[in-house]
């Protein structure tokens, strides 16, 4: 009986305004094997111009790992930009304590989960793969290299 070949490594953008959060995430979820994080921004402008220059190579991620609260543009307004211009591509947002009405909006904006940023590493590790899983993905439904703007 042939073995089956591994499912490809889920692909993951990390937004965090704190340079070591963004650094943790990335040597974390990087140590798993299966989780391939392809690029970083510190807030939602930045995301959007690396989920831009990603388009134009045809390499978005499956899932963009979002912080809530980040200065120049929010993981709120990011997330709806985001699923707008990149519909293919997941959010998973990372609230801290006190941000569950904003958390709420994050939802209602289009993220596919929100998790305290104070819970289970273990949890954003399943989360990652079942919402890349269950997710339409980015390669077959890419928009234009500059994001639908």
């Amino acid at each position: 009986m042939p073995s089956e070949e591994p499912p490809p490594p889920v692909e993951v953008l990390v937004v965090d305004d704190h340079p070591a959060v963004r650094g943790a995430l990335r040597a974390y979820l990087g140590a798993l094997g299966d989780v391939d994080v392809v690029a970083e921004a510190e807030d939602g402008l930045r995301a959007l111009d690396e989920l831009r220059t990603l388009a134009r190579r045809r390499a978005l991620p499956h899932v963009v790992v979002l912080d809530l609260a980040m200065p120049r543009m929010d993981g709120v307004l990011a997330t709806r930009e985001i699923r707008d211009r990149f519909p293919g591509v997941a959010v998973v947002v990372l609230a801290g304590f006190g941000q569950s009405s904003r958390a709420h909006a994050a939802l209602t904006a289009g993220a596919r989960a929100c998790l305290s940023k104070d819970g289970d590493p273990g949890q954003l590790v399943r989360t990652l793969r079942t919402v890349a899983d269950n997710h339409p993905g980015p390669r077959g439904d890419a928009p234009s290299p500059d994001g639908g703007a």
